[in-house]
């Protein structure tokens, strides 16, 4: 199968790629994000934005400097920020016109920082689904929800945690001050079609549902496990326990309400040996079901969310590996540990007990990048996730995935330059006919190759 390949050109200083619809026309931007040294002092960030026609040529290229500002910044419909006033446009959307970069205003704890490297964060959405995006401002122990247009849409209160320290340092006396927003979910709990903000805490979950403002009503959920559980340092570290390594609030099963994912470490006295633990529970627009908990036989060091067989729900990618002592040391003698990329499918709300094997591969333990993979776009269209792998150094390997599975020849193949790095490829749709993109990339690059099947 015949691969389309472009060279492409990348801005000084590159640090990651990103892509968001930036001009609001339903189509996703290149977004490649540059991160400026500026001596001892905080980097400067700057923003290259990429447009790409139906034929994947590249139509526009725009540049915007956030520069050493304290901030967070999102894209959505736009690029928006908060900093220590409030909530800022960046870039508009092109279906209406800002006459004010600044669509609402509350003192953030942003505000007493001096120079400071601006960060992503998810910071923007459409709770409402009417096209205008909102912003959500953490100030004054609220979480503040403000209209692209400028318009207040409530606020919910969401104390934050701090902390105060001091130390010396060149002879001086430092004082520290951190504060950390509560954690908060934006998703639909009772499936009316309005995003709720969730905020968990331990084994609870308050729920503030949205009418035409957000907070409009409120409730408070059980959750069925702890997601903050309590260490006691005193406590014996034999025997089994637990460790929760991740949560997702987010719909699984399409059914339009939130649902419930943990992952967890199950650990038998020590790390040798673990295991995992997914729990997911449905959510049923007034609370979540009970859990089913699937187990891994080998431990399961990430969960990509994904519809990898293109069915509208979400399944489970695990890479697992077996951190017993036996196969630890097969590895440090030929260097090499087996991974096996493992899919959990899920079939009518429930996902399978037993994973289905995708591929192994052989990682180096001495050369850790040298397993260069990426199962993050569907690259011919057909709606299923394809495997796009490196090898040699120089030949970009694409599997079209097959339902579920992984054929084990791949289906093209491409020569170009692949940095050295474990995660030089860049997969998503950029030109919007379905069918992704694959960016060959490496921070610090100045060129790359952009890969498209015809």
């Amino acid at each position: 199968m015949p691969i389309l390949a472009a060279p492409i050109e990348f801005p000084p200083h590159l640090h990651e790629m990103r892509a968001g619809d930036v001009d609001g026309d339903g189509i996703e931007e290149l977004v490649m994000v540059s991160r400026v040294p500026k001596g001892r002092r905080p980097d400067a960030v700057q923003l290259t934005v990429v447009d790409f026609d139906a034929d994947g040529n590249q139509t526009g290229r725009t540049v915007h400097i956030l520069g050493q500002k304290a901030l967070y910044w999102d894209i959505h419909e736009g690029i928006w920020a908060v900093d220590g006033d409030g909530a800022l446009n960046i870039v508009g959307p092109a279906s209406f016109t800002l006459s004010d970069p600044r669509i609402g205003a509350v003192r953030t704890p942003l505000g007493g920082l001096g120079p400071t490297t601006p960060a992503p964060a998810d910071i923007a959405g459409d709770f409402d689904h009417d096209g205008i995006p909102e912003v959500f401002v953490m100030g004054g122990g609220r979480i503040h929800t403000f209209s692209a247009d400028g318009r207040a849409r409530g606020s919910v209160p969401a104390p934050s945690d701090g902390s105060v320290s001091t130390q010396q340092r060149a002879g001086a006396t430092q004082l520290i001050t951190s504060t950390r927003s509560r954690p908060f979910h934006v998703a639909d709990a009772d499936g009316d079609g309005r995003d709720d903000l969730l905020l968990p805490r331990g084994d609870r979950l308050t729920v503030h549902f949205s009418g035409e403002n957000t907070g409009e009503r409120r409730e408070v959920w059980r959750l069925p496990l702890d997601l903050e559980p309590r260490k006691d340092p005193t406590q014996s570290k034999e025997g089994e326990r637990r460790e929760v390594e991740n949560a997702w609030f987010r719909d699984f099963d399409n059914d339009g309400k939130v649902d419930l994912l943990v992952h967890q470490w199950v650990i038998d006295g020590s790390w040798f040996g673990a295991t995992a633990e997914l729990s997911f529970s449905r959510g049923n627009g007034s609370g979540l079901d009970p859990a089913q908990v699937v187990r891994t036989s080998t431990a399961a060091f990430d969960v990509r969310l994904l519809d990898f067989d293109g069915d509208g729900d979400t399944d489970l990618l695990v890479p697992m590996v077996d951190i017993g002592l036996g196969n630890l040391g097969r590895a440090l003698v030929s260097r090499k540990v087996e991974v096996d990329v493992a899919l959990f499918a899920q079939d009518d709300g429930r996902f399978a007990t037993s994973p289905e094997i995708l591929r192994s591969f052989a990682w180096s333990i001495t050369d850790p990048d040298s397993v260069q993979v990426s199962l993050d776009g569907d690259i011919n269209g057909d709606g299923i996730v394809d495997l796009v792998k490196g090898d040699n150094g120089d030949q970009v390997l694409i599997f079209i995935s097959q339902n579920r599975s992984i054929p084990s020849q791949p289906t093209a193949r491409h020569t170009t330059p692949i940095p050295k790095t474990d995660s030089p490829f860049f997969v998503r749709d950029l030109t919007g006919d379905g069918r992704a993109e694959v960016i060959v990339w490496g921070p610090g690059a100045k060129t790359g190759t952009v890969l498209r099947m015809p």
